[in-house]
């Protein structure tokens, strides 16, 4: 009997699962008889530790994105690549959005998490990736004073690429506790983020200062603004939950962020 194998999610581990099996099962002189589903919400790979980079720099950004047809093993014809969303899990199948149901004999599942744009892709496909990273950075090209919200790696990241790559503008970056970078590092190299954003780059930071209101979406892209903000008012106009959101209204443009670190060389499989 066929091995069915739907491996629910791509991307970081979704992909690695696939490519280990196809490297053990399905490439070894004695493969058995293995057929194997990918099912992603994407067409390709997007490679997100450098996503703060491709916002302010649209031309990085656009090789992120990899194509699944671009990676010559996943076109062997024991692995299908299905484009869908995964609706639900149940003992013997998976049921997409669509209402179609894969069966399978073996289920890995890694669907990852999700976040908000810019930080976070909705894209299906690289097209769509590629008008999203560029009106993100129309936004911050547009912008006068921008405020990153939530000082984590992620955040830290984005203040800091903003002010590289544009170094005429007011970058403040927000975060509710007395010292950036939350997790297991030393107050040493904390305070040393602290003194590198602020006497390096230039950066305004705003510790100890908590969200304390959020409007609603306008769209994709942004969060409108909300007059009645924590002070001090003539640095931030408006602070969004803190990591979670991205907000922009005329001359300012708020990114709120949460993720891993920035990442300048893309990693081969």
């Amino acid at each position: 009997m066929a091995i069915n194998i739907v491996v629910a999610g791509g991307n970081y581990a979704g992909l690695n699962a696939v490519r280990h099996l196809y490297s053990t099962l399905i490439a070894s002189a004695k493969a058995p008889k293995v057929n194997i589903t990918l099912v992603d919400r994407r067409d390709g790979f997007l490679h997100y530790i450098g996503i703060t980079r491709g916002i302010t720099e649209p031309h990085f950004g656009q090789k992120l994105w990899v194509p699944y047809t671009n990676v010559p093993w996943l076109q062997h014809p024991q692995i299908t690549i299905k484009q869908a969303t995964v609706q639900g899990v149940h003992p013997q199948h998976i049921e997409l959005a669509s209402g179609e149901q894969l069966r399978f004999s073996h289920l890995i599942v890694a669907l990852g998490q999700s976040r908000f744009a810019p930080i976070g892709a909705s894209s299906p496909t690289k097209h769509d990736f590629e008008q999203q990273l560029h009106a993100a950075f129309a936004q911050i090209k547009q912008a006068h004073r921008i405020a990153v919200v939530g000082a984590g790696a992620v955040g830290i990241e984005m203040a800091a690429d903003i002010k590289s790559d544009f170094p005429d503008k007011s970058v403040t970056l927000v975060h509710s506790r007395e010292l950036p970078l939350p997790g297991p590092f030393s107050d040493e190299l904390r305070h040393k983020v602290v003194d590198i954003l602020q006497n390096q780059l230039q950066i305004d930071l705003v510790l100890g200062q908590r969200v304390v209101a959020q409007d609603p979406p306008s769209e994709d892209m942004a969060y409108s603004w909300d007059k009645q903000a924590t002070t001090p008012p003539e640095q931030v106009s408006s602070m969004v939950s803190a990591a979670a959101a991205a907000t922009a209204a005329a001359d300012n443009i708020s990114l709120a962020l949460s993720g891993a670190s920035r990442q300048h060389k893309m990693q081969s499989d």
